[in-house]
């Protein structure tokens, strides 16, 4: 099976389940795709490798709640992860429909990218147990030089941490044919990755 067509399938299928108002999680690479491993504890490739886990990055909450971030660590098999949650009193969770703060772990929702056959991993989440706002996700290797959201006619650069990660709180919902991320690369070239089945569109300077 080809790269474009591992992810039209991927996010074909993160679509269909956008729109059918299930809380949805994709995690694609460019060059391989990605896998979501949310609360496989057992998984050997989302097992930590004894390096550091890392908050990267914030972005404020549309609702005024606690701050948005990302979790990153290294698979012990040698995998980019990452994990989008909430910071309060500084320990990473989520808030629960009750109101409440919960802290999660490594394993709970975790993205992993494979940063050495692709040059960036990004991942669409949807809904929440506290109907969360959509948030746009990810992590690249150093030869991205800069991240954008396009949302419409909309666009704006997001923030990439020193571990290579990003966070994108999106103020309104959004359907996956209106949520895209351009990569920017060292050479000039760029690659836009759409969430609605479309392959990446590379265009070369």
């Amino acid at each position: 099976m080809s790269r474009a067509l591992r992810l039209f399938l991927l996010a074909l299928a993160v679509a269909i389940a956008t729109v059918a108002g299930v809380a949805a999680a994709s995690a694609l690479t460019a060059g391989d795709n990605g896998h979501d491993h949310a609360g496989d504890e057992r998984s050997p490739g989302l097992t930590p490798d004894g390096g550091p886990m890392t908050r990267e990055g914030s972005e404020a909450d549309p609702r005024g709640g606690p701050p948005w971030t990302a979790l990153v660590f290294e698979s012990e098999t040698g995998r980019t992860c990452w994990i989008t949650g909430r910071v309060k009193d500084g320990r990473f969770g989520s808030i629960q429909r009750d109101g409440t703060f919960v802290q999660r772990s490594a394993y709970d929702g975790a993205n992993c990218a494979d940063l050495d056959g692709g040059h960036y991993g990004v991942a669409l989440a949807t809904g929440g147990p506290q109907d969360d706002p959509d948030l746009v996700s990810g992590v690249v290797d150093d030869t991205v030089r800069r991240v954008s959201l396009l949302q419409g006619r909309g666009s704006r650069e997001l923030r990439v941490s020193d571990r290579g990660s990003f966070v994108a709180v999106l103020g309104e919902k959004a359907g996956p044919a209106d949520i895209r991320v351009q990569f920017a690369f060292a050479d000039g070239s760029t690659e836009v990755f759409s969430f609605d089945g479309r392959p990446p569109q590379r265009s070369r300077r």
